[in-house]
């Protein structure tokens, strides 16, 4: 890697465009040079109906950042939030009858489950591929045990892929600006690295549960192993209320930022809604107790649907008991946690947590880290690299 030259950052989510660009010393520490946040909302990564408005966005922020720090870009890092990213676990064996394994056959097994990937998913690209576990006679090592005697080799990854045309669709997007994106990074991957190392856990669930959607991720021995998307989100409960009690959107989001659902209201049948809630409006008396069970209801109905009842991650779930959940609306944080809590079996260990209160560049900084210092557990990525996959896969293996 190139030090002393500024590298350029971009992460596309949801709501904005984060934009960070730095120097690496010769430590691989990162200077930061420039940083800003811009409003993208309504754009759809990969799909080109507001790909006019996006353009102007991100052509604005390259020039106000080469203006700023006098100098022209020719690639960046680009960090992805896209609900096309699919995961896909798979292993594959090689029979060694007490013989010793040797590379030739990390070799064969690999190769299996290129191709395996290759036929099944022949639209897709690879974003990021981790070594899940490599397991000799039932026993799990840190690293492929080539040299050892065993009758039974077992090799686990993880495979992250986007659609290719959204891959290409994108490149054609910041060609434009005589940009070519070096390396894309899945969002998700680098929030898993931060509490990986913040929390000094490997093996985790995180519930990103945001106001329209949510997201069910899983990390195994420092690998990104899962991804879940969901098309509901904290707003369903706000629109409960709405349509159960007759409120209007106002009414309902001044309820969520003022009063506490974190106690129980179970037998409270005689507290009822203050009337300030009902400015220029008709009062009724509505009792806090049908609230707080409208919410309930639906608080129970998500969080079944994300994680107890999920049949996709029965295996996973005899892994960890660390569920980490990052809540987007801050009211829902303030005002459910308790609730929240409530709808996970007690023998979980949950940890819940404002998302606001993160560092809105952090996710560029974990880049900054990944691409300077590399992780140990992630085999490749997508990249110009024009390297074969396994030729890649045995770089980074028997370094």
């Amino acid at each position: 890697m190139i030090i002393d030259k500024p590298k350029l950052f971009l992460e596309i989510n949801d709501e904005n465009v984060v934009l960070l660009c730095g120097k690496f010393n010769e430590n691989f520490d990162l200077k930061i040079l420039f940083k800003e946040i811009y409003n993208s909302k309504n754009f759809k990564l990969g799909f080109l109906n507001n790909s006019n408005d996006f353009f102007k966005i991100i052509q604005n922020a390259i020039f106000k950042v080469e203006k700023e720090i006098n100098y022209t870009f020719k690639n960046l890092i680009l960090i992805l939030d896209s609900p096309e990213i699919t995961s896909v676990n798979i292993s594959g064996s090689k029979k060694l009858s007490q013989s010793q394994i040797n590379e030739d056959d990390i070799t064969f097994i690999l190769n299996n489950l290129k191709q395996s990937i290759k036929d099944n998913y022949k639209n897709y690209s690879i974003l990021h591929l981790f070594n899940t576990n490599f397991t000799l006679d039932e026993k799990i090592f840190d690293n492929p045990p080539v040299g050892l005697i065993g009758d039974k080799y077992y090799h686990e990854l993880s495979f992250f892929l986007l659609p290719t045309n959204d891959l290409k669709n994108i490149s054609l997007l910041f060609k434009k600006l005589n940009l070519v994106v070096d390396r894309f990074i899945c969002k998700n991957f680098l929030e898993g690295m931060s509490k990986m190392q913040t929390e000094k856990k490997n093996n985790f669930f995180k519930i990103n549960y945001n106001k329209e959607s949510c997201e069910l991720l899983f990390f195994e021995n420092y690998s990104f192993v899962y991804r879940q998307i969901f098309n509901f989100g904290s707003n369903k409960c706000n629109q409960d209320v709405s349509k159960v009690c007759s409120l209007n959107e106002k009414i309902v989001n001044d309820i969520f930022k003022k009063i506490s659902f974190c106690s129980n209201y179970q037998d409270s049948k005689d507290k009822i809604l203050d009337k300030s809630f009902f400015e220029n409006e008709l009062f009724r008396k509505i009792s806090l107790k049908h609230i707080y069970e409208v919410i309930n209801a639906r608080n129970n109905e998500i969080f079944d649907l994300i994680f107890n009842n999920n049949i996709n991650i029965k295996f996973f779930k005899k892994k960890s008991r660390n569920v980490f959940i990052e809540v987007e609306d801050k009211s829902v944080f303030f005002n459910q946690n308790e609730m929240i809590k409530k709808n996970f079996d007690n023998s979980l260990n949950i940890h819940l947590s404002d998302k606001t209160q993160n560092d809105q560049y952090q996710n560029c900084l974990k880049a900054a880290e990944l691409v300077s210092m590399g992780w140990d557990r992630e085999v490749i990525s997508y990249t110009q690299d024009k390297k074969s996959i396994i030729s890649r896969i045995f770089s980074t293996l028997f370094k």
